[in-house]
């Protein structure tokens, strides 16, 4: 039995790995959701083009996007990802330290 304890420690520590690593993704989509303001504007500026475009073809009439503001979207969507992110990484060290040093909480 002592060698299935060991294989299934190392395999939580895997998945803890694993979602340590979406943990950080996370939280640098959150910081350059909140800092890269200008850096993004070039793309969703072309997506809110494309999406006028689209919208007046289809015979939906002038559309005025200019009080759409996307920018407090982003930005909103920016702390979401870094909480999402800080959350993960700190229940992934914990889910870490546990495995491996058989701490229980």
């Amino acid at each position: 039995m002592g060698w299935l304890t060991g294989l299934g420690r190392i395999l939580i520590v895997i998945i803890n790995i694993i979602f340590l690593i979406l943990g950080f993704v996370f939280f640098a989509l959150g910081i350059v959701c909140l800092v890269g303001d200008s850096m993004l504007k070039s793309y969703y500026q072309s997506a809110l083009d494309m999406l006028k475009a689209q919208l007046e073809a289809n015979n939906f009439g002038t559309i005025d996007l200019s009080s759409f503001n996307i920018s407090a979207l982003i930005g909103g969507l920016g702390y979401f990802f870094v909480g999402l992110g800080l959350f993960l990484l700190i229940i992934t060290i914990l889910g870490c330290c546990g495995a491996c040093c058989k701490v229980k909480f």
